[in-house]
Order: structure tokens, then sequence, then C-alpha cells
């Protein structure tokens, strides 16, 4: 747990940060925090930071890039969720799902994954 207060919560998040952040800056990013299960709380081993600009609704967090894999074993890559979402007719919701690990092939038979 980062702490019961706002101010506890901000003290910590500052120091698991700063430096990141400072960096981001320095190249001309924003940085911004970021939920990696969307579903769970903001707390360490669930956080992490990212520019703005990929933690915005348009960019899906989702500037997260995305393998969609079918049970023919086919492969398509796609730049965001969004955009998997829109090209196979999934909801951004089961990709967020099968990216944090739930299930292997959705009812669609397609499997979502990260690309690193």
């Amino acid at each position: 747990m980062l702490g019961t207060t706002s101010k506890e919560v901000s003290d910590k998040l500052k120091e698991l940060f700063y430096t990141e952040a400072e960096r981001m800056i320095l190249r001309g990013e924003r940085p911004s925090i970021d939920r990696i299960d969307p579903y769970g709380h903001y707390e360490e081993g669930n956080i992490r930071l990212i520019t703005a600009e990929q933690n915005t609704p348009d960019g899906e967090t989702m500037g997260t890039a995305v393998r969609v894999t079918s049970t023919d074993g086919s492969t398509v890559e796609y730049k965001t969720i969004l955009t998997a979402a829109n090209q196979t007719g999934s909801s951004r919701s089961t990709i967020r799902k099968q990216l944090n690990g739930y299930p292997k092939f959705n009812k669609r038979g397609l499997k979502f994954e990260r690309v690193v």
C-alpha cells in the first residue's frame, strides 16, 4: 500500500518515480502514472510511469502495442488497444483483461498479447 492519506501517497509516488520522471521531462515528455491492471488500485506493483500521451483514452494506455493471434496461428500487430479493438470487433475491456492474463482466447477465437 502506498499510504493511507493523500500526502503519504504523494510522497511515496515522488520517491518511486522522481528520477524517471525527471529524465522524461528532460526528453520533453510529460510523465503520467498509470495502473498496469486498470481494475486494480494505485499501489506498488500496479503502477508505472508512462507519457501523458500514452495515458489518455484516445491512446488507450494505451500506446500499448498489441499482437493478436487467432486459433489458426496467424498473427497481426496493432499500435494501440483501441486500434486492435476496432479492427477485430473485440471490446477494449476484453483486450485489457487478456493482456492481464485472462483467458487464453476470447469468444472470437483471438488471443491478445502486449508487444514488447
